[in-house]
């Protein structure tokens, strides 16, 4: 049992906890973001700093710090508190007693790291195999690269029990003890205060590693969370705040590779797909930063960088860039490698020496493109196009997308709104139809609330049936049966969602009237939409 919960939920500051995981923009004396537990297109969740607790206008959701956790990592709510009191860095009373703190167990890494550049510097072989690849003496020392100790060294420093809760010691079936670390090169993994967290280990041509992956890295612990430590965060920070650019790539050489060649706003994943939690750490160092993707050539690379894009649009975080390296060098670690001792110190963080910047949503489209194989897998990606450009409400964000997609697209920009505003989304109406006709209470919800002239044609004249003899047509059973468009639907949330669909066909047809310079018809229509906004709040607030 926890005993200190109330001193954690005092000081932990819910803005800085939420936008580890999703981010978050002022307004106000709140702070909003989309909400992460249900699907919109408006930011309808919102953290208030002073009460500590969020509330999200659209699904419903609301509490402190510790529901927050509970509910986005579907945890415990001890487990929750623990996450909290880590990432504020409070002590609790926990399943395990730790004899040292956090700083003694830090220094100890500091000690292991000792021992490990003693040890690298003392094996002449795997010294020349990194002397090979670009790095010298002075880097051993300024990046934390080792060789691993001995178990028996290892043990002079941790207690047994601290190695295995760390992952330095793993135990075998026999119950003997073992370093998964052993004989591989060592990297110091340091947290944004440049305190040793973790250690990731790479093998080399110098020592047996049978079918072993080339990278292992630290098991997650109360010290090190994968996901909020990017490599080489302590050394970047300063140069990503003051550049407002912040380049990311998958390996350690290649940030070390990039700091050498003097672009010190790199980092790296630390053996871990990319993430929104990893994106929100480098957000909070600087709010208008601009993230430039490294990646390698290959495609397993360029498959991550696939992915990269796509989070960072899901995200609406559009002003970020791919750096494609020029030349014929696999990535850039390759590239040191090849040119040795010949680095130029970046100032001013010009890119275009060595690569080509590429905007992400350009990448991503042109890469699509070219894959293309027939004008209907083209036209899919045009309308990709328009999605990414009808989900986003904020106007500046929305003129930035239908410039840019526009311009390499040579699409007009006026195909791109006209179609924005008449096509409806699909998989959201097949989602409310399902949830309908497989539950009587939310058919009621439906029949009482839901719009029918915002359901297409194709399904409209079978719902408007089913309100009226309770029976299911053809195609409206087919629709039933699918658990394809299954969705958990609470009645509350039903509720809020049929509102906020009439909501957007209100506004389909608002703009439509604004085109046509309809005046009475837009004033009715935003009466109507406040309406459905004033429902919503009374549907939250009882």
């Amino acid at each position: 049992m926890i005993t200190n919960i109330a001193q954690i939920k005092a000081q932990a500051n819910i803005v800085d906890i939420i936008s580890s995981f999703i981010p978050l923009k002022k307004a106000g004396a709140n702070h909003q973001a989309n909400c992460p537990f249900h699907d919109e297109k408006s930011a309808s969740f919102v953290v208030s700093e002073s009460k500590g607790i969020f509330t999200c206008f659209g699904c419903g959701k609301s509490g402190d710090v510790f529901v927050f956790i509970q509910e986005y990592k579907h945890i415990s709510f001890n487990e929750a508190v623990e996450e909290v009191a880590e990432l504020c860095g409070i002590e609790t009373i926990k399943s395990y007693t730790k004899k040292d703190n956090y700083k003694t167990l830090t220094q100890k890494y500091e000690t292991l790291f000792t021992y490990a550049k003693n040890a690298l510097l003392a094996n002449s072989q795997v010294s020349q195999y990194l002397f090979n690849r670009g790095l010298t003496h002075d880097d051993f020392a300024e990046f934390s690269i080792g060789l691993m100790p001995e178990v028996a060294t290892i043990r002079q420093i941790f207690t047994e029990q601290e190695a295995l809760e760390l992952g330095i010691f793993k135990k075998r079936q026999t119950g003997s003890i073992y370093t998964p670390f052993a004989h591989r090169i060592i990297f110091a993994i340091r947290n944004s205060a440049h305190k040793i967290i973790a250690l990731s280990g790479r093998t080399h041509p110098y020592a047996k590693f049978t079918n072993a992956p080339k990278y292992i890295n630290s098991q997650e612990s109360h010290l090190f969370k994968k996901s909020l430590t990017p490599y080489l965060l302590s050394h970047a920070k300063s140069a990503i705040s003051k550049s407002k650019q912040a380049i990311i790539v998958e390996g350690y050489m290649d940030a070390i590779a990039l700091h050498k060649l003097g672009f010190k706003n790199a980092i790296a994943t630390c053996g871990t797909a990319l993430n929104i939690s990893f994106l929100n750490t480098i957000i909070k160092i600087c709010q208008e930063v601009s993230f430039y993707l490294c990646f390698d050539k290959d495609s397993a690379g360029q498959q991550a960088t696939k992915r990269a894009i796509e989070l960072l649009l899901k995200h609406r975080i559009y002003t970020s860039y791919v750096l494609i390296l020029k030349g014929d060098y696999k990535d850039i670690g390759d590239y040191l490698e090849q040119t040795k001792g010949r680095i130029q110190e970046q100032e001013s963080y010009d890119y275009s020496s060595l690569f080509r910047a590429i905007p992400i949503i350009q990448y991503l489209i042109l890469t699509l493109l070219r894959a293309a194989q027939s004008p209907k897998e083209k036209d899919e990606i045009v309308l990709y196009c328009k999605s990414l450009i009808d989900n986003e409400s904020n106007f500046y964000q929305k003129e930035y997308l239908l410039k840019t997609i526009s311009s390499f697209t040579k699409i007009p920009k006026e195909y791109f709104l006209s179609k924005t505003i008449t096509k409806p989304n699909h998989s959201r109406i097949l989602a409310l139809l399902y949830g309908i006709y497989n539950d009587e209470e939310l058919a009621f919800i439906a029949k009482e609330k839901l719009d029918l002239s915002a359901i297409p044609q194709e399904y409209a004249k079978d719902l408007s049936a089913f309100f009226e003899t309770h029976t299911l047509s053809k195609e409206a059973l087919k629709i039933a049966l699918n658990t394809d468009y299954a969705q958990q639907w609470h009645q509350n949330t039903f509720y809020n969602e049929i509102m906020e669909f009439n909501i957007a066909h209100a506004k389909v047809k608002q703009a439509l009237a604004k085109q046509n310079k309809d005046i009475p018809s837009i004033c009715a229509l935003q009466e109507y939409i406040l309406a459905c906004k004033a429902e919503i709040k009374l549907n939250f607030l009882f």
